[in-house]
């Protein structure tokens, strides 16, 4: 999964970081995107984030919107690789996975700990066995 990190100075609580939970993800000022940002520069319809035919992600900018991937005008479809950052007229965003969630292995790690801690005791035993002999 990838999010959107807002970087610009304009971002507000609710906007600051938007996962793209489908593909395509469309962005623009018209209320039936899948991100809405009304920013000055931003069109109706500025232009979405896609996979390509193997699956990698890309932004396809409407031809006559403002675009701009790491400071440089893009064409109408650009690769996008993690940290990559992408201003949309005004608003300036940074491409990125989404943090991994951890696990909660607590039991796993008791049964690991205890299995060592058994290990080590019989290694003990062992050798007083052979010392008592």
């Amino acid at each position: 999964m990838f999010q959107l990190v807002r970087i610009d100075s304009e971002k507000t609580e609710s906007d600051a970081t938007v996962i793209l939970n489908k593909w395509p993800f469309a962005v623009g000022r018209n209320p039936g995107a899948d991100w809405v940002v009304e920013s000055p520069g931003v069109w109706d319809s500025h232009g979405s984030f896609e996979l390509d035919d193997s699956g990698r992600p890309v932004f396809k900018c409407r031809p006559d919107a403002s675009c701009w991937l790491n400071d440089q005008v893009t064409g109408q479809t650009s690769g996008l690789k993690p940290g990559d950052v992408l201003k949309l007229g005004s608003i300036a965003v940074r491409f990125d996975l989404l943090p991994v969630k951890q696990k909660n292995a607590f039991l796993r790690e008791i049964l690991l700990c205890s299995l060592i801690l058994l290990f080590v005791a019989s290694q003990f035993y062992f050798i007083y066995q052979i010392l008592s002999e």
